[in-house]
C-alpha cells in the first residue's frame, strides 16, 4: 500500500513540473523586438564604375509594384528620398503619419512592412529597381493614444541594401523595352522643360538644297517616357541615313540642338552604325 502511494506522489508532482514550464517557456518567448524612433538606409553599389551623384529609395507597400517591363508607377508610394553624399536616406519615426499611412494601406498585402526600392534619378516611376527584394519589419506604437507621437517604431536601426546600377540585359530604355534604336534627350544644367517634343528621323536627300528629305520617322518625347524616342527596325531603318530634326509639340517650332544638325546611319541590318543610343542635349529654351 505504500508503495502504491508513494508512485502516486511521485506521479503528481511530475506531472506538475510538466505544466508549469511551457508557461514559463511562453513568458521568456515574448515579442522583444528592438524598437527604434530613427532609420537609416545605406545603399552600396557594387559596380562602382557606374556610380552617379545620387539615387532614389522608395518605401512601398508589399506587392503594390506593377511589374510589368517598362511598366509605369505613379502612386502609393513613400518617397522617393534622395541619398546624401553617403549613400543614406535618414527616416524619423516621430510624427510621421505618412509611413502609418502606407504601413496601412488596404493595398499593403503584409501590413507592418514596407518593401525598399532603390532606382536611378531618372527612374522616378520605379521601371527598374535596381535592388534586389528588401523588407523592412515596422513596429505599431501599442498605446492607447489616439495620436501617439511616434505611430510605427522601425524594428532596425539601419540596413544595407547593396545594389547594381544598369538596365536590364538588352534593354535600351526602360520605358521602350522592346526599342532597336533610342534617341534620348538631355538637358542643359538648369533647364527643366515642361512640355513635349517630337523627334524624327528625315532621311536624306541630295536631290535636295538642303540635303534633307521630307520623308522621316519621328515620334514625341516625354519626361513619363525618361525622354527617350524609340525606333524599331519594323521602321524601314536598313541602309539609310538621316538627319535629326527635334520639334517643340506646342509650337512645331525646331529645336537647335547642340551639335545640330547631327546625322545617323544604319547598316543593312537596321543597326545604328554611331550606337544604339544616341543623345541628344537640349539647350535652355
Amino acid at each position: 500500500m505504500k508503495k502504491i502511494i508513494s508512485l502516486l506522489l511521485i506521479t503528481f508532482l511530475m506531472s506538475g513540473c510538466g505544466n508549469t514550464n511551457p508557461i514559463n517557456n511562453e513568458k521568456e518567448n515574448v515579442n522583444n523586438d528592438e524598437k527604434f524612433e530613427k532609420l537609416i538606409i545605406k545603399t552600396e553599389i557594387t559596380n562602382k564604375e557606374a556610380k552617379q551623384s545620387s539615387y532614389l529609395v522608395f518605401l512601398s507597400p508589399i506587392g503594390l509594384r506593377k511589374e510589368e517591363p517598362g511598366e509605369a508607377n505613379q502612386s502609393g508610394y513613400y518617397g522617393p528620398f534622395e541619398t546624401n553624399e553617403n549613400g543614406e536616406v535618414e527616416i524619423e519615426m516621430s510624427y510621421n503619419r505618412d509611413l502609418q499611412y502606407y504601413l496601412e494601406s488596404n493595398d499593403n498585402k503584409k501590413p507592418g512592412y514596407l518593401e525598399v526600392f532603390v532606382t536611378t534619378k531618372e527612374d522616378k516611376y520605379i521601371r527598374n529597381p535596381l535592388n534586389k527584394k528588401t523588407e523592412i519589419k515596422f513596429i505599431k506604437n501599442d498605446t492607447d493614444e489616439p495620436y501617439p507621437e511616434i505611430p510605427y517604431y522601425s524594428s532596425i536601426e539601419n540596413i544595407t541594401i547593396p545594389f547594381t546600377d544598369k538596365y536590364p540585359d538588352g534593354v535600351l530604355s526602360l520605358t521602350f523595352q522592346d526599342a532597336d534604336f533610342v534617341i534620348k534627350f538631355e538637358f542643359e544644367e538648369g533647364f527643366k522643360p515642361t512640355n513635349s517634343y517630337e523627334t524624327f528621323i528625315f532621311w536624306n536627300d541630295p536631290s535636295m538644297p538642303s540635303g534633307i528629305g521630307i520623308v522621316n520617322v519621328g515620334r514625341i518625347n516625354r519626361e513619363f517616357q525618361y525622354w527617350d524616342t524609340p525606333f524599331y527596325k519594323k521602321d524601314n531603318l536598313a541602309s539609310k541615313t538621316g538627319t535629326i530634326i527635334v520639334k517643340d509639340f506646342n509650337t512645331n517650332k525646331n529645336i537647335e540642338y547642340v551639335g545640330y544638325p547631327k546625322i545617323v546611319s544604319f547598316d543593312k541590318d537596321g543597326n545604328c552604325n554611331q550606337g544604339d543610343i544616341v543623345k541628344i542635349t537640349i539647350p535652355k529654351q
